[in-house]
C-alpha cells in the first residue's frame, strides 16, 4: 500500500471567521508493487484537521475523473504519466458545474478510482494512446490547488460563466513524493504500435520478455467498443514469426479482411469497415488462444477512430445529382474509367450517400442537426446519418424517417462497364423534420465507401472502389404550396 499525506492550509478569498482551517490530503495507491498491465486503485481523501469548519469546490463527475489529480513520475528518466479518464457521456444541467462541500472538524471526503491505463503527461513522454505505466520505479505526486474563490456555472447549453462564492477556501498544496513500483512483465504480450491509415490496418508488436522463444500458431479475437454499435468482435488468424528470447517482433491485422459479428444477438451476420468508419471512437483489444493453451493479450487496448482508406480510388467514378422537385432527386454513379469497375451499389442513405443543403446567399455554414426520439439500433445500420450530412440554419434531419439499410452483402458490390451507372431516387423533405420551407437551395450528394471486398473472397486485384466521391451542387427553387 502506498499512502502520502500532506497538510493543506488554506486561506478564505473572502474575510474568514477567526481561526486556521486546515486540511490533509491523503492518496492511497494499491497494490504496490504493482504487476505490468494490472489496474492500480488510486484513493484520495481530503480531511479537515482543523478546529472549524473548512468549506472547498469539487469539480463535476470527481467520483469518475479522480480528485485531487495525480502523477506518476518515473524515477529512471523522469517521464511524466497522469491516470487517464475514459470516455464517458453525462447530461449537462443548469447551475453549479460541482459541489460546495463543507467539511465539520474531523470529517474527510474521499473518492477512489481503478486506473490501469495512462497517457503521457507531456509531449515526448510516451505515446499518445492510454497504456499500462512502462515497468519501473515512480514518485507519486498529488496536488491541490483552488486559486481563487470563482466556480463554474452552466447557464444553459453548454454556455459556462465564472460566480464567486463567498466563503470559498482557495489555497495550493503539493504531497510529499513517495516511491511506487511497477514490476517487469512476466508473460508475452501484444501493443500497439501504429494504426496504418493508407491500408487500413493495425501494426502491433509482440514482446517477449521471457527466456524462451516465443512461437504463436492461434485464433485471435479482435473486440470494438463504440458507443454506435455497442460490442463487437472478429476472429482472424495469428502466427506471426517466432520472437527471440528478451525481444519483440511486429505483425499487421488488416481490418479490411474482417467481419464484425455484433455483440447483442443481431440478426445482421458481420459488419465491416463500411460500417465503422466515422462511426465514432472506438475501443479496440486483442486476445489470442494459442494452439499450445495459452492466452496472450494487449494489456492495454487501442483507442482512436478505425482509419479509413485514402479516397484515390474513386478518381475514374462520377457522382451526379439531377432533377427539379426535392422529392425526386436522382443520384447516380458512373463508371468513367476505360475498363470495369467494382463499386458498392447499395447507395443507402445514410448509410453510404451523404447530403449537404445550404442555402444560396447564405453565409452561414451548414450544420448537422437532427431530431429523433425513436433509439438508435444496431440494425438501422446509420453510420454517418447527420454527422457527415449537413443542412442550412433552421433545418433538421428526422432521425427517425432514416432507412434501415439492408447488411452490406457481396451482392451489392456490383461491377460496373465502362459508362455504366447505378442510380436511386432520394425524397430529400421526406428526411427532414419540417420538410422544406420555400426558398432557392444548393444541394451536393456525396458517396463514402471503405468497403473493399476482401472479407467476401475478393481478390486484391478485384476490390470495390473506396474512399468519397462529391457531386458538383445542384441549384433548387422551393415554392410555397
Amino acid at each position: 500500500m502506498l499512502r502520502i499525506a500532506v497538510v493543506l492550509v488554506l486561506s478564505a478569498a473572502a474575510p474568514a471567521a477567526a481561526g486556521c482551517a486546515e486540511l490533509a490530503l491523503e492518496i492511497r495507491v494499491t497494490p504496490d508493487p504493482v504487476a505490468f498491465g494490472e489496474a492500480v486503485s488510486i484513493e484520495t481523501q481530503i480531511v479537515n484537521r482543523g478546529e472549524s469548519p473548512v468549506t472547498y469546490f469539487e469539480p463535476d463527475h470527481a467520483e469518475v475523473d479522480g480528485f485531487p489529480p495525480v502523477r506518476f513520475v518515473r524515477v529512471d528518466d523522469g517521464r511524466v504519466f497522469a491516470p487517464w479518464i475514459p470516455p464517458y457521456q453525462t447530461m449537462v444541467s443548469e447551475g453549479l458545474a460541482g459541489t460546495i462541500v463543507r467539511l465539520a472538524p474531523g470529517e474527510h471526503r474521499s473518492v477512489t478510482v481503478s486506473r490501469h491505463r495512462f497517457v503521457p503527461a507531456a509531449k515526448g513522454d510516451g505515446p499518445a494512446e492510454p497504456a499500462s505505466l512502462p515497468p519501473g520505479e515512480y514518485a507519486v505526486e498529488a496536488e491541490y490547488v483552488k486559486a481563487d474563490d470563482l466556480v463554474p456555472w452552466n447557464t444553459g447549453g453548454f454556455d459556462v460563466e465564472m460566480r464567486r462564492h463567498e466563503g470559498l477556501f482557495t489555497g495550493r498544496a503539493a504531497a510529499v513524493p513517495i516511491r511506487f513500483r511497477v514490476a517487469p512483465p512476466d508473460r508475452p504480450y501484444f501493443a500497439l504500435l501504429q494504426p496504418d491509415r493508407a491500408l487500413p490496418r493495425l501494426i502491433l508488436a509482440i514482446v517477449n520478455p521471457t527466456d524462451a522463444p516465443l512461437t504463436i500458431d492461434g485464433v485471435g479475437t479482435l473486440e470494438i467498443h463504440s458507443k454506435m454499435y455497442g460490442h463487437l468482435s472478429a476472429r482472424l488468424p495469428v502466427a506471426p514469426p517466432t520472437v527471440a528470447p528478451g525481444s519483440r517482433g511486429e505483425f499487421a491485422i488488416d481490418l479490411r479482411r474482417l467481419g464484425f459479428q455484433p455483440g447483442n444477438g443481431s440478426r445482421l451476420l458481420r459488419l465491416g469497415l463500411n460500417e465503422l468508419i466515422l462511426s465514432g471512437p472506438a475501443w479496440m483489444t486483442l486476445r489470442v488462444d494459442a494452439a499450445d493453451g495459452r492466452e496472450i493479450a494487449a494489456p492495454e487496448g487501442i483507442l482512436g477512430e478505425v482509419p479509413p482508406p485514402p479516397d484515390a480510388g474513386l478518381a475514374d467514378l462520377a457522382l451526379t445529382l439531377r432533377g427539379d422537385r426535392p422529392e425526386d432527386l436522382a443520384i447516380s454513379l458512373e463508371n468513367r474509367a476505360d475498363g470495369p469497375r467494382r463499386v458498392n451499389a447499395r447507395l443507402a442513405f445514410p448509410a453510404d450517400l451523404i447530403v449537404v443543403v445550404r442555402r444560396v446567399g447564405d453565409d452561414v455554414p451548414p450544420r448537422g442537426s437532427m431530431r429523433q426520439t425513436a433509439p438508435t439500433s444496431l440494425d438501422d445500420l446509420r453510420p454517418r446519418g447527420w454527422e457527415g450530412s449537413r443542412l442550412a440554419a433552421g433545418l433538421a434531419w428526422d432521425g427517425d424517417r432514416f432507412e434501415a439499410a439492408p447488411p452490406l452483402t457481396l451482392d451489392h458490390l456490383r461491377v460496373l462497364r465502362p459508362g455504366e451507372s447505378v442510380a436511386r431516387t432520394f425524397d430529400l423533405p421526406a428526411h427532414l423534420a419540417d420538410g422544406l420551407p420555400p426558398g432557392r437551395y444548393a444541394v451536393r450528394a456525396g458517396l463514402a465507401n471503405a468497403e473493399t471486398g476482401l472479407r467476401f473472397g475478393l481478390a486484391e486485384d478485384d476490390t470495390a472502389a473506396t474512399g468519397t466521391l462529391w457531386s458538383p451542387e445542384l441549384e433548387l427553387t422551393v415554392t410555397a404550396r
